[in-house]
């Protein structure tokens, strides 16, 4: 807390008026930074535009988010804290409200009622198409193992491979 009101340059009387310890501090944090991505991950699937397009978009976003250095920072924070702070952790991981997930489930449940889709659980397809879109780029990243984010290329190509995968198992036969 102390590096945390230097750096805000504020006194600790101050932080504590607004956040009642560390934790609740942290929690704010992390969820400013899910509203940050939910809300720009809803403009991409507002657009009017074919399905792939659309995927392609939100996938990258995504994918470009997930696995970008300040986003690993915070998740490996939230895994060193689990044994000391289990409900951040519970909370971190927990489905709001609003969230990525689901403003992508929202809007398969819309391609479905428009026919585009064919889906029983949305929030399963929706799961799963985030999945695709890291798939060995997430788990590496924060491992350690890939020490620097993805080039967009990289992102890019991971991104049409799982809409390939997606639109294979969901798209709607004619």
């Amino acid at each position: 807390m102390n590096d945390i009101t230097r750096a805000a340059g504020v006194s600790k009387g101050t932080i504590y008026v607004y956040f009642q310890n560390k934790e609740d501090l942290f929690e704010d944090m992390v969820e400013r930074e899910r509203s940050k991505l939910t809300e720009s991950v809803r403009h991409v699937l507002d657009a009017n535009q074919e399905l792939e397009k659309t995927l392609e978009e939100f996938g990258t976003l995504f994918a470009t988010h997930v696995t970008n250095d300040s986003t690993i920072r915070a998740m490996r924070m939230v895994i060193a804290a689990n044994h000391r702070l289990p409900k951040l952790c519970r909370n971190f991981f927990s489905t709001s409200t609003v969230n990525p997930m689901s403003v992508l489930q929202a809007y398969l449940d819309r391609q479905v009622t428009a026919g585009v889709l064919v889906c029983d659980d949305t929030a399963h397809a929706a799961r799963q198409f985030m999945e695709l879109t890291t798939v060995g780029l997430f788990k590496p990243r924060i491992f350690g193992v890939m020490e620097e984010a993805p080039l967009k290329a990289t992102i890019e190509k991971n991104v049409a491979s799982a809409i390939r995968v997606f639109t294979a198992a969901y798209g709607a036969r004619p």
